[in-house]
């Protein structure tokens, strides 16, 4: 097992300069050291990872092990919101984690060619090369690689979502298989990002979203993909059914498998067609999750018509950001006039960076 390392320098060492004595234990292959001192030990847990999908995936199995001492999880992501992303998993009398970082010259350094940011899924990394980055792309991947050593596959993102399914376009760089199976809040979801759309980097708005779920509801997850709301739903809330639907073949079986993978069946049950065809024909909805930013405007007459009194629907779009709001809250006027019905602002969230000064963002509201 490998030494635990923060920028170069061993974990051991800060703790036996304080006096700890300190060992190394294996627990399911995680780098963990226990650190003992006047009796008492602490357990002691670093993911060397800098994405942030691992590092949660990490410190989520760390949070379920069961040690006779506190528990400390070292991180050395900076990114606020990421932090609070982590920070919202643990009990702190239970688990803490400490951002630790050393100045910036004992930071390895990182070519200048390699991307700034890149997504993980599972055991594979997608890139978005510029035209200076082109012709390097092994070296990259090589990086990646070496930073990731979980990562078996190196994709470069070649198109933008498109197509009836919002599926990007892809060219393997290195590796064999493009299917994984990424983890998640304690989840897991087997897919394959060159068939479905899937990103990691919406982890936390999924989190933001099931932790509002209350108890008894009737969930519907429209535009479903490979079942990521659902799943999280059904596992981390006690609803009293979840209705997923999707329209793509692929990230309908998919999502088939990613139900009996969590053990889910019992709260969830899936569709796949559209939308509109389906969800007149099944029970209406205490809450309503539409990830479609694209095109929901299109379902948010359905939305009304669908939802009980008192429901919510959390409703996605793409805004500019001097437009976001008004433009948003302008829709669900029109409609909530046209039905008839009244709503109330809950929430407004930014939630992901589509395209210069263009906003992923969400708006919850309740409908009476």
């Amino acid at each position: 097992m490998s030494e635990l390392t923060v920028y170069g320098k061993r974990v051991s060492e800060l703790f036996e300069q304080q006096g700890f004595d300190v060992c190394e234990i294996t627990e399911d292959h995680m780098d963990i050291l226990e650190a003992k001192k006047d009796g008492e030990s602490l357990f002691i847990c670093y993911e060397s990872s800098n994405d942030l999908g691992k590092i949660r995936e990490t410190l989520e199995e760390f949070i379920d092990k069961e040690f006779d001492g506190k528990q400390i999880f070292f991180s050395r992501i900076r990114d606020e919101d990421s932090r609070k992303s982590l920070e919202n998993l643990v009990d702190k009398e239970e688990v803490e984690i400490s951002f630790f970082s050393y100045e910036e010259e004992n930071e390895p350094d990182i070519p200048d060619y390699v991307p700034s940011s890149y997504e993980i899924v599972g055991d594979v990394a997608i890139v978005n090369l510029e035209s200076d980055q082109k012709g390097r792309e092994k070296e990259i991947a090589e990086h990646i690689i070496r930073q990731n050593p979980n990562i078996e596959t190196v994709l470069e993102k070649e198109e933008n979502l498109s197509g009836e399914f919002r599926v990007g376009g892809y060219r393997k760089i290195v590796g064999e298989s493009t299917e994984t199976v990424h983890r998640e809040h304690g989840a897991r979801f087997k897919l394959d990002p060159t068939k479905v759309f899937f990103s990691e980097r919406l982890a936390h708005e999924r989190q933001r979203v099931v932790e509002k779920v209350k108890d008894g509801e009737v969930v519907h997850a429209w535009f479903a993909g490979v079942g990521p709301y659902p799943v999280l739903v059904a596992r981390h809330g006690s609803p009293e059914k979840v209705f997923a639907i999707e329209k793509n073949p692929a990230a309908c079986e998919y999502m088939e498998e990613n139900i009996e993978l969590n053990s889910v069946g019992e709260k969830v049950e899936s569709f796949c067609g559209d939308v509109e065809d389906i969800v007149p024909d099944i029970e209406g909805a205490d809450r309503i999750i539409m990830p479609l930013p694209k095109g929901s405007k299109n379902f948010l007459e359905l939305a009304f018509d669908t939802v009980k009194e008192n429901g919510i629907i959390h409703y996605y779009r793409f805004a500019s950001e001097d437009e976001r709001w008004d433009k948003i809250v302008s829709e669900i006027e029109e409609v909530s006039k046209r039905k008839g019905r009244d709503f109330e602002i809950i929430e407004k969230e930014v939630c992901g960076h589509y395209a210069p000064y263009v906003h992923r963002v969400c708006v919850d509201f309740r409908v009476y």
